[in-house]
Protein backbone atom coordinates (compact mmCIF):
# COMPACT_ATOMS: atom_id res chain seq x y z
CA UNK A 1 0.00 0.00 0.00
CA UNK A 2 1.37 3.55 -1.01
CA UNK A 3 1.85 6.22 1.87
CA UNK A 4 0.28 9.35 1.09
CA UNK A 5 2.65 11.71 1.05
CA UNK A 6 4.00 9.20 -2.65
CA UNK A 7 0.17 8.87 -3.76
CA UNK A 8 0.40 12.90 -3.73
CA UNK A 9 3.71 13.25 -5.59
CA UNK A 10 2.62 10.95 -7.63
CA UNK A 11 -0.15 12.80 -8.33
CA UNK A 12 1.27 16.25 -9.08
CA UNK A 13 3.56 14.96 -11.05
CA UNK A 14 1.36 13.15 -13.90
CA UNK A 15 -1.25 16.20 -13.37
CA UNK A 16 1.16 17.68 -15.47
CA UNK A 17 0.94 15.00 -17.99
CA UNK A 18 -2.66 16.44 -19.08
CA UNK A 19 -3.22 19.50 -21.04
CA UNK A 20 -5.97 21.32 -19.97
CA UNK A 21 -8.41 23.32 -22.74
CA UNK A 22 -6.84 26.70 -21.28
CA UNK A 23 -3.49 26.47 -21.75
CA UNK A 24 -4.78 24.84 -25.52
CA UNK A 25 -6.03 28.03 -26.02
CA UNK A 26 -3.30 30.53 -24.75
CA UNK A 27 -1.04 28.89 -27.54
CA UNK A 28 -3.62 29.24 -29.78
CA UNK A 29 -4.88 26.83 -33.08
CA UNK A 30 -2.92 24.05 -34.12
CA UNK A 31 -2.02 24.18 -37.73
CA UNK A 32 -0.94 21.33 -39.78
CA UNK A 33 -0.43 21.71 -43.67
CA UNK A 34 -0.35 18.91 -46.43
CA UNK A 35 -0.76 18.35 -50.10
CA UNK A 36 -4.69 18.36 -51.65
CA UNK A 37 -6.35 14.95 -51.64
CA UNK A 38 -4.02 13.25 -48.71
CA UNK A 39 -4.93 12.30 -45.50
CA UNK A 40 -3.01 14.58 -42.64
CA UNK A 41 -2.22 12.34 -39.78
CA UNK A 42 -2.96 12.11 -37.29
CA UNK A 43 -5.99 13.74 -37.29
CA UNK A 44 -7.03 11.39 -39.90
CA UNK A 45 -8.88 14.38 -42.19
CA UNK A 46 -8.28 14.69 -46.04
CA UNK A 47 -9.15 17.93 -47.63
CA UNK A 48 -9.16 18.75 -51.33
CA UNK A 49 -10.02 21.51 -53.04
CA UNK A 50 -10.31 22.08 -56.98
CA UNK A 51 -11.06 25.29 -59.12
CA UNK A 52 -13.59 24.39 -62.36
CA UNK A 53 -13.79 27.57 -65.03
CA UNK A 54 -16.65 25.72 -66.22
CA UNK A 55 -19.00 27.09 -63.38
CA UNK A 56 -17.71 30.73 -63.44
CA UNK A 57 -20.97 31.27 -64.95
CA UNK A 58 -23.34 30.01 -62.61
CA UNK A 59 -23.19 32.68 -60.17
CA UNK A 60 -22.36 35.94 -61.70
CA UNK A 61 -19.97 37.84 -59.33
CA UNK A 62 -17.86 34.75 -58.31
CA UNK A 63 -15.36 31.74 -58.51
CA UNK A 64 -16.47 28.55 -57.42
CA UNK A 65 -13.77 26.91 -55.44
CA UNK A 66 -15.25 22.64 -54.94
CA UNK A 67 -13.76 21.49 -51.79
CA UNK A 68 -14.51 17.62 -50.62
CA UNK A 69 -13.37 16.97 -47.00
CA UNK A 70 -13.45 13.43 -45.70
CA UNK A 71 -13.27 12.19 -41.97
CA UNK A 72 -11.22 9.25 -41.18
CA UNK A 73 -11.10 10.25 -37.89
CA UNK A 74 -12.82 8.83 -34.37
CA UNK A 75 -14.62 12.22 -33.83
CA UNK A 76 -17.53 13.98 -36.21
CA UNK A 77 -15.70 17.15 -37.66
CA UNK A 78 -18.23 20.54 -36.36
CA UNK A 79 -18.01 23.00 -38.79
CA UNK A 80 -19.92 26.60 -38.83
CA UNK A 81 -21.09 28.55 -41.94
CA UNK A 82 -20.05 31.63 -39.43
CA UNK A 83 -16.64 31.07 -37.45
CA UNK A 84 -14.96 28.86 -39.91
CA UNK A 85 -12.34 30.60 -42.57
CA UNK A 86 -11.28 30.09 -45.62
CA UNK A 87 -8.54 31.66 -47.47
CA UNK A 88 -6.88 30.68 -51.53
CA UNK A 89 -3.64 31.78 -52.16
CA UNK A 90 -2.64 32.17 -55.72
CA UNK A 91 0.56 31.93 -57.51
CA UNK A 92 1.78 35.29 -56.89
CA UNK A 93 1.11 34.91 -52.94
CA UNK A 94 -2.20 36.72 -52.92
CA UNK A 95 -4.32 35.99 -50.32
CA UNK A 96 -8.24 36.06 -51.17
CA UNK A 97 -11.12 35.58 -48.49
CA UNK A 98 -13.61 32.68 -49.44
CA UNK A 99 -17.02 33.12 -48.24
CA UNK A 100 -18.42 29.74 -47.58
CA UNK A 101 -21.76 29.90 -46.85
CA UNK A 102 -23.62 32.96 -49.76
CA UNK A 103 -26.62 31.92 -47.71
CA UNK A 104 -25.50 34.07 -45.23
CA UNK A 105 -23.74 36.65 -46.51
CA UNK A 106 -24.79 37.07 -50.63
CA UNK A 107 -28.63 36.22 -49.90
CA UNK A 108 -29.77 38.27 -52.77
CA UNK A 109 -27.71 35.91 -54.67
CA UNK A 110 -28.18 33.10 -52.64
CA UNK A 111 -32.24 33.47 -52.94
CA UNK A 112 -31.54 33.39 -57.51
CA UNK A 113 -30.24 29.89 -57.59
CA UNK A 114 -32.49 27.01 -58.26
CA UNK A 115 -33.31 25.15 -55.22
CA UNK A 116 -31.50 21.77 -56.34
CA UNK A 117 -27.62 23.56 -56.54
CA UNK A 118 -28.88 25.47 -52.96
CA UNK A 119 -28.68 21.79 -51.90
CA UNK A 120 -25.29 20.95 -53.64
CA UNK A 121 -23.52 24.24 -52.18
CA UNK A 122 -24.74 24.61 -49.01
CA UNK A 123 -22.12 24.43 -46.39
CA UNK A 124 -22.37 21.70 -44.31
CA UNK A 125 -23.15 21.92 -40.00
CA UNK A 126 -20.34 18.82 -39.78
CA UNK A 127 -18.69 16.16 -41.34
CA UNK A 128 -19.72 12.43 -39.98
CA UNK A 129 -17.11 9.85 -39.11
CA UNK A 130 -15.98 7.84 -42.45
CA UNK A 131 -17.79 10.08 -44.57
CA UNK A 132 -16.95 12.72 -47.02
CA UNK A 133 -18.84 16.38 -47.57
CA UNK A 134 -18.27 18.06 -51.06
CA UNK A 135 -19.26 21.48 -51.08
CA UNK A 136 -18.77 25.12 -52.80
CA UNK A 137 -16.72 28.02 -51.38
CA UNK A 138 -17.17 31.19 -53.18
CA UNK A 139 -14.35 34.09 -54.15
CA UNK A 140 -15.68 37.45 -55.41
CA UNK A 141 -14.64 38.98 -58.31
CA UNK A 142 -12.70 37.38 -61.02
CA UNK A 143 -9.16 36.53 -59.92
CA UNK A 144 -7.25 33.99 -61.59
CA UNK A 145 -7.67 30.61 -60.30
CA UNK A 146 -6.53 28.21 -62.76
CA UNK A 147 -3.20 27.11 -60.97
CA UNK A 148 -3.64 28.61 -57.49
CA UNK A 149 -1.36 26.98 -54.34
CA UNK A 150 -2.98 26.43 -51.17
CA UNK A 151 -6.29 26.75 -49.41
CA UNK A 152 -6.07 27.50 -45.89
CA UNK A 153 -9.25 26.74 -43.85
CA UNK A 154 -9.72 27.83 -39.96
CA UNK A 155 -11.84 24.93 -38.42
CA UNK A 156 -12.50 27.50 -35.17
CA UNK A 157 -14.80 24.80 -33.54
CA UNK A 158 -12.10 22.33 -33.80
CA UNK A 159 -8.92 25.15 -32.92
CA UNK A 160 -7.29 24.18 -36.36
CA UNK A 161 -5.69 25.47 -38.99
CA UNK A 162 -5.52 23.83 -41.87
CA UNK A 163 -3.29 24.61 -44.75
CA UNK A 164 -4.25 22.70 -47.81
CA UNK A 165 -1.17 22.41 -50.56
CA UNK A 166 -2.63 22.45 -54.21
CA UNK A 167 0.17 22.88 -56.79
CA UNK A 168 4.19 22.39 -56.89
Amino acid sequence: MLKKPVVVLMLVLFSGCVPSRSSQRSQGPTKISGPSGYMMTPYGITIEARYEPSLDQLMPGYKIVIVSLTNNSMDPIPMDAIKDKWVIETLNGRKLKATNSLRLKDPKVWSDLPKEKKSLMEYPHTVPIGYTQTFDIFIRGNPNLEDFHAVTYKNEAMGMIFEILTSE
